[in-house]
């Protein structure tokens, strides 16, 4: 399915930085766009990537942050049901994570994303559907929360985790107005731009000039939408281990919503409650992805730095606006 994309790769770009400007390579709707992004990594010294592992094992991959609770669940399950798992961490290294998929590798069975890399798995259909699986199903369908941040186009694409529901921090530099913009008009998900133009861009900024600049008021002021920020534990639709590996998502799942003899009041993630109104929730991680919107960042930081004219303000929108779409759509 995707063995094609290897011929390709003769390059990588560093996007795994809160400051990555890269673009991507193909049109919005084209999920070539997220597989040949999914490529990007540092390509670091990694004992784990090259290790053989039990082929008996099931086998949970990740990058980045160690994630304490993904281990404290192995450990569970070891104990409690036997399971063989073996936790391959590749540290900063998503080049060998992601090569390993786009080879449809068997020997992953699991994966936990990072909130910069979601978009590019799940449009690249880098996961199984589990929606397929009725213990899970039930569960994700269960909870209102995780029924609407799992789901893509008719499938649950993972069990979310470390779900950060209401999360003021994504207003510590970007005030209500801004983060509006963003939310209203980028979804990369979908690879849509609905600005542009820029002309909305522009309205926000003279909005934002006539304050003094993007000033943000603590305490961080009410919005009138809930927002979130989550990452994933995905199931590799090339795992020869589903059935163990369909047992470690519900106990994931059920730790992060309190329901598995692991959790605790004072674990650091929990789901909100299975009834809550997430009706409008803004699902942060498809439009705040910064190789993605550093353009409207950037003109943003340098709005003030204009005379404050309409027709400043208007060139400065439309450029930022044009860079966005060039980089949603190649």
């Amino acid at each position: 399915m995707h063995k094609k994309l290897l011929a390709a790769v003769t390059a990588l770009m560093v996007i795994i930085s809160l400051c990555s400007c890269s673009s991507s390579n193909a049109p919005a709707g084209d999920d070539s766009f997220a597989k040949n992004d999914l490529i990007a990594g540092n390509k670091a010294d990694s004992s784990d990537a090259d290790s053989e592992h039990d082929p008996e094992a099931l086998v949970i991959a990740y990058y980045g942050l160690a994630s304490p609770y993904i281990e404290q669940i192995a450990e569970y399950l070891r104990e409690s049901e036997g399971m063989r798992i073996e936790i391959v961490h590749y540290k900063d290294d998503a080049y060998a994570l992601n090569t390993k998929l786009m080879s449809e590798d068997k020997s992953i069975d699991i994966f936990l994303t990072i909130t910069l890399d979601i978009h590019n798995y799940v449009r690249g259909g880098y996961y199984e559907d589990l929606s397929a699986y009725p213990s899970l199903r039930e569960r994700i369908e269960g909870n209102n929360y995780t029924k609407s941040v799992a789901a893509y186009e008719g499938d649950y694409f993972g069990v979310p985790c470390e779900s950060r529901y209401m999360d003021n921090t994504i207003f510590m530099y970007n005030s209500p107005l801004f983060i509006n913009y963003i939310k209203d008009n980028v979804d990369v998900l979908s690879g849509e731009f609905r600005d542009k133009d820029g002309s909305k861009l522009s309205e926000v900024f003279a909005k934002m000039y006539e304050k003094g600049g993007d000033e943000v008021e603590l305490p961080l002021a009410e919005v009138d939408y809930k927002y979130t920020f989550e990452d994933y534990v995905i199931l590799s639709p090339y795992s020869e281990h589903k059935k163990e590996a369909v047992r470690f998502l519900e106990e994931v799942f059920d730790y992060m919503n309190k329901t598995s003899e692991l959790s605790n009041e004072w674990q650091l993630y929990s789901y909100p409650a299975p009834d809550e109104d997430v009706s409008g929730m803004y699902i942060t991680w498809k439009a705040h992805v910064p190789s993605v919107i550093m353009p409207l960042l950037e003109a943003k930081q340098e709005l003030m730095n204009t005379d404050g004219s309409e027709k400043a303000i208007k060139a400065l929108a439309k450029e930022a606006a044009k860079e966005v779409l060039m980089r949603m759509e190649g």
